[in-house]
């Protein structure tokens, strides 16, 4: 308790006080902040100009905006000689500056780091930096740090840290002063601009921080070989992964300090909201961080500073006269005020002195209780900090988790809000897409999936993101996706519902599942099984086809031989046999295209049938179209059958004729090639090996891309009605499908069309080709027993053959046959029998009749297609076989052919 004196004060005594008063305010300032304001002021320093930083910084004050409610946060930008005062006056909440100007905050005003930013340099994230000295390759008089003396030597700024402090470290601690050893000193402005000084020669050697060199090396500005580096650090055992070349230290990035008056809950929440910033948020990517981490330890700036005697410790062991005034200049007033009014007021003082040490006492308790609470908040930040890290290391493993199986889902998977932008992707996506994430987040489905600027719902196509958002339900779709390069790609798209606690539907979940692919041999699978079935038709009815051929052509030749010239009814015949020929052609192609004729393959060159056609050809298209034929010396033999190729090359040319009314050029050309598995894969099923290539093209008038998928299938003409079957291509594709070949076409509607015919080479002695020339009919003397079930073919051939001076007995199937053997054994000369009979085959039986007569001579009939027949055992090497229909003479110069044999 103070007892206050009545008695009126003098003026001496009232000059004394106010000036005691004022010292007391002037010694202990006292500093009104305004804490609860709802505006939080970053101070960020502006090291490339007020514009840029805040491009760079006010996404992030916006992002903590929305993060912590009831505060809006802005970005103050300050620049050097700026960011002391305005720490100082308390006009910024929190601050934001590279490592040295936070040491000296520190040291001044008693800021305290929160965080520290995690920089994204390349294509990484790093907490730590460094500077780096570098010099010309060629420059081989510098070698270590003690070259430099004499020479001249380029920095980036006098302050900045990276690019001048760090590197003027290392060279103090090697003896070595730059401004008094260096011939010149100079600062270029930029990184870049020193790395090209030196390269230009305009100085002997500079320093730029990490990471320049390589970021230039990536932009292509610069060759990496063209300059070495001085006093090459490797990374510390604590930092062993710092890919970057380095020369000095590595010191801790930029943190960001909350001020002294700054309430430690606003600076949690500031802290929990940046830990748990997203690298993919815009914040992120305006300031070029990936994130914040705990606040590092600083130390390593404090002593780099405190060594060169900077910042802070510029003035470190020195006391000047100035210092104690400023220090103590409270003390001197109240010296000279005690001499001055000694005499007047030493009984007041005396009391003054007693309050005075009250008063100290009372301030000494109070500081010494806001140590002790400084120190409680201490603690209770660094264990919320643990706390907060703890928390964030969950969440982020958390996160790391879901982020696996996100990107393990093979299919591409968005996630949709109901705005139809696109808030998330998987790597799958990013592929199907070919864009990278940060091209699609934030982008309209649409635009990526479709390239459209509408949703597709309204260019007609079904939406099942819009389905899942109305109904809650899942939806599958078919659509067609448009890439980059125009080409279209068919995706199978299922959407399903994302909602929140509350089931109420946020988003949607796409899967997108490229099927291209499968539907390309879906559609193949289809044409190939379309066209099975016709071959399989086309065998299934051949046998009853050939055997009734047989009998018209068989009868028609003998009513023919039996006219006379002038018969009226001739004409008739001759249209007969015409039609029936036509049938046997018709017939025969159809078993073409289903690989089911009957081959006789043998060791052959494709150039002598190339040969043989150009002489037919020749005669037959016409004068308005050159042919040119061109083969190469190296030529590896095919087995084929020679009449095939022959008529599977002259469909071809028969075509590409009709296709060019106008005239045009025809080339035949073949080489050896070499097909290999990258081939195969994308054009046919073939093996890998050596093949013989036989390219027909014309410059006629080509196909359309729908003609040429269709162009192989039987009775799929582009002639008029009447001018072709549609046979033609049908019967070429199965002709090489039954010699293992593989035939693929190249057009271009209006320029002309190349077929590309592929055949296996084989080995084997090569016979040259020789041209058929029919033997005479003639008839004999001999015996032959006839085996055929349908009853037309059989008495056909007894006419014939009894015509022409043979005995002939007569089987309706192979038991009989093997009962009329038996009985006139010894005066049959040759059996014919039908390869496929009731009761006993025509294998079955001659096995039985050879076991009676060894040696018996044979000639097996069928009108059934090669399958069935090889299935038979009876396509053998030198049995002798004719084919339904046959004509009598063709039937005839067989037999005779066997029998003399």
């Amino acid at each position: 308790m103070s007892i206050v004196s009545q008695k009126k004060p003098n003026s001496s005594s009232i000059i004394a006080v106010t000036l005691i008063i004022i010292s007391a305010f002037v010694v202990f300032p006292a500093t009104v902040h305004a804490n609860n304001s709802t505006i939080k002021r970053i101070g960020v320093l502006a090291k490339r100009g007020p514009e840029q930083c805040l491009a760079q910084w006010t996404p992030t004050a916006d992002y903590l905006s929305a993060r912590i409610p009831g505060y809006t946060f802005t970005i103050v930008p300050l620049d050097f000689e700026e960011i002391n005062k305005a720490v100082e006056a308390g006009s910024v909440d929190f601050v934001l500056a590279n490592s040295a100007i936070y040491v000296e905050l520190e040291s001044l005003f008693g800021v305290s780091r929160i965080l520290t930013l995690k920089n994204k340099r390349l294509d990484g994230a790093y907490t730590i930096f460094g500077g780096v000295i570098i010099l010309r390759e060629d420059r081989l008089d510098i070698n270590v740090l003690d070259d430099l003396k004499g020479k001249s030597f380029m920095a980036v700024k006098e302050n900045s840290f990276g690019g001048w402090i760090m590197a003027w470290r290392e060279l103090k601690e090697s003896g070595i002063d730059p401004y008094r050893d260096f011939r010149e000193l100079t600062f270029g402005g930029t990184h870049d601009a020193v790395v090209y000084a030196i390269r230009d020669g305009i100085v002997d050697a500079g320093t730029v921080r990490t990471d320049t060199l390589e970021r230039m090396v990536m932009e292509r500005k610069i060759n990496l070989t063209d300059y070495s580096i001085i006093h090459e650090h490797r990374a510390e055992h604590e930092h062993a992964g710092f890919p970057f070349l380095h020369s000095t230290r590595l010191y801790p990035e930029w943190p960001i300090a909350k001020v002294r008056h700054t309430s430690d809950q606003i600076a949690k929440d500031v802290a929990i909201a940046l830990l748990n910033m997203a690298e993919e948020s815009r914040a992120a990517k305006a300031a070029h961080v990936t994130g914040w981490t705990p606040p590092l330890h600083y130390q390593p700036v404090r002593e780099c500073l405190k060594l060169l005697r900077i910042g802070p410790y510029k003035d470190l062991g020195k006391v000047t006269l100035g210092d104690v005034l400023r220090q103590y200049w409270y003390a001197f007033v109240l010296t000279i005020l005690i001499i001055a009014f000694m005499g007047i007021a030493i009984t007041y003082v005396q009391r003054l002195n007693r309050r005075l040490k009250y008063s100290h006492d009372e301030l000494e308790k109070a500081r010494n209780g806001l140590e002790n609470r400084v120190i409680e908040r201490t603690d209770d930040l660094q264990r919320a900090n643990i706390e907060l890290n703890r928390e964030a290391t969950e969440r982020k493993k958390r996160e790391e988790f879901i982020k696996n199986i996100f990107e393990s889902i093979d299919e591409g998977l968005i996630v949709i809000g109901k705005d139809y932008r696109i808030i998330s992707v998987n790597r799958a996506y990013c592929v199907q897409a070919r864009k990278s994430a940060a091209d699609i987040v934030g982008q309209y489905c649409y635009q990526i999936s479709h390239h459209s600027n509408t949703p597709c719902y309204e260019n007609g196509e079904e939406c099942p993101v819009k389905y899942t958002f109305k109904t809650g339900k899942p939806q599958r779709v078919l659509h067609s996706h448009y890439g980059d390069d125009g080409n279209t790609i068919t995706v199978e798209t299922i959407s399903y519902p994302l909602r929140d606690l509350s089931g109420n539907v946020i988003s949607a979940i796409e899967i997108m599942n490229d099927i291209t692919e499968r539907k390309r041999l879906e559609e193949q699978l289809l044409r190939a099984q379309k066209m099975e079935a016709v071959g399989l038709l086309a065998g299934g009815v051949a046998h009853d086809f050939n055997n009734i051929l047989t009998a018209v052509m068989g009868h028609g030749s003998i009513l023919e031989t039996k006219m006379k010239n002038d018969d009226p009814l001739r004409m008739h015949v001759d249209e007969i046999l015409t039609s029936a020929e036509r049938a046997v052609s018709l017939t025969r192609s159809l078993l073409a295209f289903g690989s089911k004729q009957i081959l006789n393959p043998q060791p052959m060159l494709l150039s002598e049938i190339i040969a043989r056609i150009e002489r037919l050809l020749s005669r037959i298209i016409g004068e308005n179209i050159e042919l040119r034929t061109f083969t190469e010396d190296v030529e590896a033999p095919v087995m084929a059958d020679p009449s095939q190729v022959e008529q599977v090359l002259m469909n071809l040319c028969t075509n590409a004729k009709d296709a060019m009314v106008d005239g045009g050029l025809l080339m035949i050309e073949s080489e050896l090639v070499e097909i290999d598995r990258e081939f195969i894969k994308a054009h046919a099923d073939m093996e890998p090996g050596p093949y013989m290539l036989v390219t027909v093209t014309d410059t006629g008038t080509g196909f359309t891309e729908d003609m040429r998928e269709k162009i192989f299938e039987p009775f799929f003409t582009t002639k008029e009605v009447g001018k072709g079957t549609g046979l033609g291509l049908s019967s070429v594709y199965g002709i090489m499908k039954q010699h293992n070949g593989y035939i693929d076409v190249y057009t271009e509607q209006g320029k002309g069309t190349a077929f590309k015919l592929y055949f296996p080479t084989a080995e084997g002695e090569v016979e040259k080709l020789k041209a058929a020339v029919l033997p005479p009919v003639v008839g004999g003397t001999e015996t032959i027993l006839f085996a055929e079930d349908e009853t037309a073919v059989r008495e056909l051939s007894r006419n014939v053959l009894e015509e022409y001076g043979y005995t002939v007995m007569l089987a309706r199937d192979g038991a009989e046959a093997v009962q009329q053997f038996k009985s006139a054994r010894d005066t049959i000369d040759l059996l014919v029998l039908d390869v496929m009979m009731p009761k006993s085959t025509g294998k079955q039986a001659y096995d039985a009749i050879n076991e009676l007569m060894p040696g018996i001579k044979v000639l097996f009939i069928s009108g059934y297609t090669a399958d069935v027949i090889a299935k038979k055992g009876v396509l053998q090497q030198g049995t002798a076989f004719i084919s339904k229909p046959f004509s009598p003479h063709g039937l005839l110069r067989k037999i005779r052919e066997v029998i003399d044999t």
